[in-house]
């Protein structure tokens, strides 16, 4: 076969590989996330009986992805991962087809929470990737050999994706694309009928030169001098807690819309409880107003208050897991593995939301830069 031509297929193959791991690795930063997408899908087949195995199924999920998109960048077992990415592609582009004609409310969730699509958009994708795998994998034969440093490559990356994973499910995702991600507006702290996601611009001075700066890049180090800081609203009619009452049903969101309020949230039973409710006393001992929302309708004290499963996984992802708002806004959250202590949440509490906001932000987006940095350098160079 043509050198040339066996070069593009090579391309082809890792093009595909790259999308694969993209594809993975949003998914397993937020685990929880995308175990609610595939209990959706379980839904739209009927097959609600399903449910519980919606994490498991999503796990395996991300990892065969993320495996087969680095065994395609890095070259190794190249005619089984062929034949394998040729199933997952077909299965994909057949599964996005039915929703691309049945074209219900949800999306493929095929990048996690951080891309969206919609579903004729996906298929679209898919049909591109079975083009340029039919040119990659057939005949499947003469994909060449396989250097052997390569194989290090995958281990490292797949002990990292693995890690990674362990990381997000223990604690929080890496960087947060929900509605109710830091720096929200609460629908009941704003004044019209939709709630907010204001965008934050930090200006920077240095030699008389000033820089704006935003929440998605990483701020400038200290030889640079903070400014001011400016804000625009964009309308987001998701960022709604539904708190409500356990006997009447009465709306509640009222309680989160203003001061400073910290919320823990449950949407499955847990024996975390006991330290759950000491870290609320704690909390309104120091002045915060202390909420649970949890799904238990049995076991509530005077803190607790009802909300739907939706919302409680939107707003954290950790099973009682902690969440500051401020004024309405979303500002800080923590996993029940890693509560803070009183001293940085009165830190907090008396500073700038919105410095907070940037600071835990700008964390975020270069923890996960750094990683996706890592992983490419790592197929790339080794």
């Amino acid at each position: 076969m043509n050198i040339h031509y066996n070069r593009f297929r090579r391309l082809c193959a890792v093009l595909i590989g790259f999308v694969f791991v993209l594809s993975g690795t949003f998914k397993l930063i937020d685990p929880v996330g995308t175990a609610l997408k595939v209990s959706e899908y379980w839904a739209f087949f009927h097959m609600n009986f399903m449910k519980w195995s919606s994490l498991p199924v999503g796990v395996i999920l991300s990892l065969t992805e993320t495996a087969a998109g680095l065994m395609l960048v890095t070259g190794i077992w190249r005619k089984f991962t062929a034949i394998l990415t040729s199933g997952m592609i077909i299965f994909f582009t057949i599964l996005t087809a039915v929703l691309a004609v049945v074209d219900p409310e949800m999306d493929c969730g095929c990048f996690g929470e951080v891309i969206h699509l919609s579903n004729l958009q996906t298929l679209l994708k898919n049909l591109v990737l079975l083009v340029m795998g039919c040119v990659a994998f057939i005949p499947f034969r003469d994909y060449g050999d396989t250097k052997a440093r390569k194989y290090v490559s995958f281990a490292v990356c797949m002990c990292a994706s693995v890690a990674l994973l362990i990381h997000c499910q223990l604690r929080l995702p890496l960087n947060d694309y929900t509605d109710f991600r830091p720096g929200s507006q609460l629908a009941a702290a704003h004044t019209e009928a939709e709630s907010q996601i204001f965008e934050a611009s930090f200006i920077y001075e240095k030699d008389g030169v000033e820089k704006v700066f935003t929440l998605d890049q990483d701020l400038p180090d200290t030889t640079w001098h903070f400014v001011r800081s400016e804000t625009t609203g964009v309308a987001n009619e998701s960022a709604r807690l539904a708190i409500s009452d356990w006997e009447t049903g009465e709306c509640l969101d009222s309680l989160a819309a203003s001061g400073n309020v910290l919320i823990i949230s449950y949407y499955r039973p847990t024996g975390e409880k006991v330290r759950a409710h000491e870290m609320l006393q704690h909390a309104e001992a120091l002045g915060f107003r202390p909420l649970c929302l949890s799904l238990d309708r049995e076991n509530h004290d005077d803190f607790c208050y009802a909300s739907d499963r939706r919302s409680i996984l939107g707003l954290n992802r950790s099973n009682g897991g902690l969440t500051l708002v401020q004024d309405g806004y979303i500002v800080r959250k923590w996993s029940h593995r890693g509560y803070p202590s009183d001293e940085e949440l009165l830190e907090i509490a008396d500073g700038e939301p919105l410095e907070t906001v940037s600071d835990s932000q700008s964390r975020s987006n270069m923890l996960q830069q750094s990683y996706l940095l890592f992983l490419f350098t790592v197929l790339l160079l080794l």
